[in-house]
């Protein structure tokens, strides 16, 4: 079955009223792959049209829910990242854009620049360039009023410069209660469980350590031809 995939996105802030915003998103389909890199599937920038439909218009944040809430979930035909396949999930990614939304002159500033491809009768007519929103506006009238349409592209999104990456830092190690070490007879020490056996080394060092509980728990568990003791 095809399917849509949605990547990322990021939001065009409007400079007239900061409270709508124009949803920009990297999206693919599950059946299609990069030309150049066949294992990768192929992607791209463009306005997003289940948050605008065929529409340019600068949307609130309720606006764009209800767009979004009007897709069938349940059909299994939109994902996020190949997995996710709700509307929390979709709403997750736009709500991160609206968040770290800019406006075309910031975006401008990061190197992102933005063109309309243009459609007639299903047939490609020409590309618009603008560079800011009232050019935008200008272009998104003529293209309804010949009846026409088009797609807000872009061949590059200075993601990383535009959506700041999430700190991942893990906190402090929490100290271990009643510390102990298991001795393998004839091995040495126990360092790790693997998917298939364990790991050891031949003599004590601060990676050995681990809790009474835990220690237990290893010996209960773990499937072993030597003997193990806790010292």
């Amino acid at each position: 079955m095809s399917y849509s995939i949605l990547y990322r996105a990021i939001a065009i802030k409007s400079e007239k009223n900061p409270n709508r915003f124009l949803i920009i998103s990297e999206s693919g389909d599950n059946n299609v792959f990069d030309a150049y890199s066949p294992k990768k599937r192929y992607r791209s920038w463009s306005h997003d049209v289940f948050a605008h439909r065929q529409n340019f218009d600068f949307l609130t944040w309720e606006e764009i829910v209800q767009n979004v809430s009007e897709l069938d979930f349940e059909s299994g035909c939109y994902a996020v990242s190949g997995k996710n396949r709700t509307l929390k999930d979709h709403l997750s990614v736009y709500r991160r854009a609206v968040k770290h939304a800019k406006t075309l002159t910031e975006l401008k500033e990061l190197n992102c620049s933005f063109h309309i491809d243009h459609y007639q009768d299903s047939q490609y007519v020409k590309l618009l360039n603008f560079t800011t929103e009232s050019e935008l506006e200008g272009l998104d009238g003529e293209i309804k009023k010949g009846g026409g349409y088009g797609y807000i592209v872009t061949a590059w999104v200075n993601y990383s410069e535009i959506i700041p990456k999430v700190s991942r830092k893990r906190g402090p190690k929490k100290p271990i209660t009643d510390p102990c070490m298991i001795r393998i007879e004839g091995k040495g020490y126990f360092l790790r469980k693997l998917k298939y056996g364990f790991r050891y080394t031949l003599s004590p060092c601060d990676q050995n350590i681990i809790s009474r509980k835990r220690a237990v728990k290893l010996i209960e568990t773990v499937v072993s031809d030597y003997k193990w003791e806790i010292v």
